[in-house]
């Protein structure tokens, strides 16, 4: 059970069933309206905007079986996140892969039938060491995992366990944090490629969201460097460390390598066959 100030948050991260995503996404939207009713909403201007929900579905219902509930839950919630295995197990296919026709079909039907209660939200699949793609019914992007192999094939990779659900509770607190220093760095370092400012205009009012991608990039990063959660300390003036690097500098480093491959293939990021 959520406390009042819990159920007044910007976001939520849900890993669960289709049915259950319902059943939360409908239990917070009333507590929030009985809570304005009573006049205990506080005074924050968020409170009046509805919150955004990032729904994981719980990979043991990723079956044929749960298809109709899958696309109820996507008009509730603002992003859907399934992994391509998971996707794959979905709709009887072996995996999902964006390269194949059948593949690209499915996102077409996904974000056709609606994602979010204005049908613009966003279907993020999150592929491994292939990294992640993105798409809505205004964009679309893929973006490469932050750790990718030297030339002798070695990467700093210890163990994905948790990369996912960091992914996704990255990307929902980055969609409520445009303004902040890492949105400051990606914006510095891709503000003077055509290419980039394109695809953002594509995204429409969204155009935060692949800004968003990229952060949750970073983060599940640091999440795959060690058995268990990163290290984090506090040195200097307040300044918070992850596994002693700074994350706004992890993403201004990752925001070059994407502009460098950005400008060298942009039809591999986005996504133009």
């Amino acid at each position: 059970m959520l406390s009042d100030s819990q159920v007044w948050s910007k976001t939520f991260h849900m890993v669960c069933s289709a049915s259950r995503c319902v059943s939360i996404v409908h239990h917070i939207l009333q507590r929030r309206d009985e809570l304005q009713k009573a006049g205990k909403a506080p005074s924050a201007a968020h409170a009046l905007k509805r919150p955004i929900f990032v729904w994981e579905p719980v990979p043991d219902l990723c079956t044929p079986e749960e298809q109709d509930k899958f696309f109820a839950a996507n008009k509730v919630v603002d992003v859907v996140s399934p992994n391509h295995m998971e996707l794959g197990m979905m709709f009887e296919h072996v995996g999902w892969t964006e390269k194949s026709h059948a593949g690209q079909q499915l996102v077409q039907r996904i974000t056709d039938s609606g994602i979010g209660p204005d049908g613009n939200g966003m279907l993020v699949i999150r592929a491994g060491k292939d990294g992640s793609y993105a798409y809505s019914k205004s964009g679309k992007i893929w973006l490469p995992a932050y750790h990718q192999p030297d030339a002798s094939g070695a990467t700093p990779v210890i163990d994905p366990t948790g990369a996912g659900n960091s992914f996704l509770g990255a990307l929902a607190q980055s969609m409520v944090s445009e303004g902040r220093e890492p949105f400051q760095a990606v914006g510095s370092v891709l503000s003077n490629s055509e290419i980039w400012k394109k695809a953002l205009e594509s995204w429409g009012d969204y155009q935060h969201y692949p800004m968003a991608l990229i952060c949750a990039t970073v983060a599940a990063g640091f999440v795959v460097e060690q058995i268990g959660v990163p290290q984090i300390e506090v040195v200097g003036k307040g300044k918070e460390l992850w596994n002693q690097t700074e994350f706004t500098e992890r993403v201004r480093l990752y925001t070059q390598r994407v502009l460098r491959t950005l400008e060298e293939a942009p039809q591999r990021h986005l996504l133009v066959n």
